[in-house]
């Protein structure tokens, strides 16, 4: 499926396959509609979905995609596709069980398999000066599925500037939530099918008054003066290196910031 740039697309699909597998091009928008009204963004589709009437798509412990299941209910759903500068598509395409779970994952993918704990994340660049962050728990499977908790963690705090406000800033992030990764030989990361409850809270200063806050992550889009200083996608960069040690997630802030979670291997 596609939209043109500035242009329309909508297309009925009935979801049948024990797995469906959407691959979205960078910059699609758009919305899937589904029966039970539970709406998903199209920039959240990217991956697997289980998509069996009894929702059971686990792979066995030890096959090549042994890992959680991310559930969507079977059946006919709506998807509409918006282009914006440029073509979006949406490739839609189902498979078994036994076809996912006999999968295998690119070689750099597979280093990241395993048990991960941040030992710093940091934030730099326009209107950021931020560091902190150890003790987030991550588990990478080898089908792609990660979960990530948040409980726990160290602060990340430092000094956020904007037009308006010079401010010091300390927060943390609460709650578990993942996704589907695909990493592929470049290092290039997709991060797609977001699942979980979190958030972040925490507290600005400016002039001597502090303001507590907190964002929603999961459920609401960020909203308010922190929002910009908070990293509102707690999932780590698209660019991964990996070794037998250290796990390196880099992305881009909002308004340029170069973001770096870096992990340990347990």
């Amino acid at each position: 499926m596609s939209a043109g740039a500035a242009a329309n697309a909508i297309l009925r699909l009935n979801l049948t396959a024990d797995v469906t597998t959407f691959t979205v091009s960078d910059g699609a928008h758009g919305r899937l509609g589904q029966a039970n009204n539970d709406d998903k963004l199209v920039s959240e589709l990217d991956g697997d979905w289980c998509t069996r009437e009894d929702q059971q798509c686990s792979c066995p412990q030890g096959s090549v995609g042994a890992g959680a299941d991310i559930p969507m209910s079977p059946g006919e759903v709506w998807l509409a596709l918006t282009g914006g500068l440029k073509t979006a598509t949406v490739k839609v395409t189902g498979q078994s069980v036994s076809q996912l779970c006999a999968r295998k994952p690119a070689t750099r993918q597979q280093c990241a398999v395993g048990t991960w704990t941040t030992t710093e994340v940091t934030a730099n660049g326009p209107g950021l000066d931020l560091t902190g962050g150890a003790g987030v728990k991550m588990k990478v499977g080898s089908s792609g599925i990660v979960t990530v908790t948040f409980d726990g963690m160290a602060p990340i705090g430092g000094l956020y500037v904007n037009e308006a406000v010079t401010a010091g800033v300390v927060y943390t992030y609460e709650g578990s939530g993942g996704y589907q990764l695909r990493v592929a030989e470049s290092g290039k990361a997709t991060i797609g099918s977001q699942f979980g409850k979190y958030s972040a809270s925490g507290k600005l200063t400016v002039a001597r008054v502090t303001v507590p806050f907190e964002l929603p992550l999961s459920t609401a889009p960020a909203a308010g003066q922190a929002s910009g200083a908070v990293d509102t996608n707690p999932f780590g960069g698209k660019d991964m290196t990996c070794d037998a040690t250290t796990l390196t997630q880099t992305g881009t802030g909002p308004h340029g910031q170069k973001i770096v979670w870096t992990w340990r291997r347990d």
